[in-house]
């Protein structure tokens, strides 16, 4: 059973009781009822054919014990009793869904709450559900819906996965780190030769939490791999942006949006080429204490069609490291609740010109916890 699944199931299919009695029995009678069937939560009072009211188990004991309770409601017909009620039974549809009994149950008044309610049905009798049959089945329902949602995410996890690039060695050597939090982000990130002499390098960042961000971060991530924008050159990341920025409109997908940086670096020259959309900076090293930050002026991708991109160039020293990286990796929570800052991040990593496993010790130690609560989407290059 899928998530959508679960919120189609409707209180037909709870069990019920079908215990019915006229409008003239007296409540003693409908007392004795109760007193021999502990588990029977109401029952329904009928005129010939016709539903009348219900009588719920709780509210009933609690009206005889009252001063003259017995008195008043025992000694004649039930329909004393029903004329007592300030709120009316509950009655819902059949193809009421069980989220939406439940919200209507728990929007009684509080004294009503936990009474059961009656269900009609087309050319049927009327049933009568138990109040803890409904709550019983929408737990069900929750937990099967959460761990569907739970498959679903670790599916897309997988397949983000699948798209990340195989580790490179010789002159460039990469590392990466891909976790993804329990609710699943849309990181993303890879590089591949745009020719045999040009590495595009690039990380991107959807908006929001789930599939659809996984999936949309997918979809970018195969467009950028397999270089299918429609007359873009590869080479200028500022022209990559605009293309994507094209092909993915936020009204095309669920009004979400991504953050990117966009770098191309060319061996023989080393020259580094770069562009950012909304993303910030990743961070060239050279040495202990230079770093650089490497980012450009540009709105996220899909949120405003026809803009420009402007790009950038950097000479690259020898030997360099380049550190990519998605919020997550830097935007952490202490247990004090402050926050660190993108300063403290970037001293650390100009400071120790740290190997990806240090990082992620690093971020624990400060968090307080081995789960982060977003993706931690990490990429480190070493330009030899």
């Amino acid at each position: 059973m899928n998530a959508t699944a679960t919120q189609n199931v409707t209180v037909l299919d709870l069990p019920f009781f079908d215990v019915k009695l006229g409008d003239t029995v007296l409540g003693s009678e409908v007392a004795k009822l109760f007193e021999q069937n502990p588990s029977l939560p109401g029952i329904m009072v009928m005129r010939h054919e016709q539903f009348l009211g219900m009588v719920s188990r709780n509210q009933f004991f609690h009206r005889l014990g009252r001063l003259f309770g017995i008195e008043v409601y025992a000694t004649r017909p039930i329909t004393a009793y029903l004329d007592s009620l300030t709120t009316p039974a509950m009655v819902v549809h059949g193809e009421t869904t069980i989220q939406n009994a439940a919200m209507l149950c728990l929007a009684r008044p509080v004294e009503y709450v936990y009474d059961p309610f009656v269900v009609t049905v087309k050319g049927k009798p009327p049933r009568l559900v138990d109040f803890l049959a409904l709550m019983l089945k929408q737990t069900e329902l929750l937990t099967a819906a959460h761990e569907c949602l739970e498959l679903e995410l670790a599916e897309a996890a997988g397949y983000v996965r699948s798209l990340l690039p195989c580790p490179l060695t010789g002159s460039m050597v990469t590392h990466w780190c891909y976790l993804p939090s329990s609710l699943l982000g849309g990181d993303g990130f890879g590089y591949h030769w745009v020719d045999p002499d040009s590495l595009a390098v690039y990380l991107l960042d959807v908006s929001g939490h789930g599939v659809g961000s996984a999936l949309l971060a997918s979809s970018a991530l195969n467009v950028l791999r397999t270089q299918l924008l429609a007359g873009t050159d590869f080479h200028d990341p500022g022209a990559v942006l605009e293309g994507l920025n094209r092909a993915f409109p936020m009204t095309n997908n669920n009004d979400k949006y991504f953050t990117i940086w966009y770098g191309v670096y060319h061996q023989t020259t080393r020259l580094l080429t770069y562009a950012s959309a909304g993303q910030h900076a990743a961070i060239l090293i050279a040495g202990p204490g230079n770093g650089v930050d490497l980012k450009t002026s540009g709105p996220v991708i899909g949120m405003m069609p026809e803009m420009k991109y402007p790009s950038n160039k950097i000479e690259v020293p020898s030997p360099a490291e380049l550190y990519l990286f998605s919020d997550g990796v830097y935007e952490i929570a202490r247990p004090d609740e402050s926050w660190q800052t993108w300063e403290e991040f970037s001293l650390f990593l100009q400071k120790n010109r740290p190997p990806i496993e240090e990082i992620v010790q690093r971020m624990r130690q400060i968090h307080g916890n081995e789960e982060f609560e977003d993706d931690f989407s990490l990429l480190k290059i070493d330009l030899k």
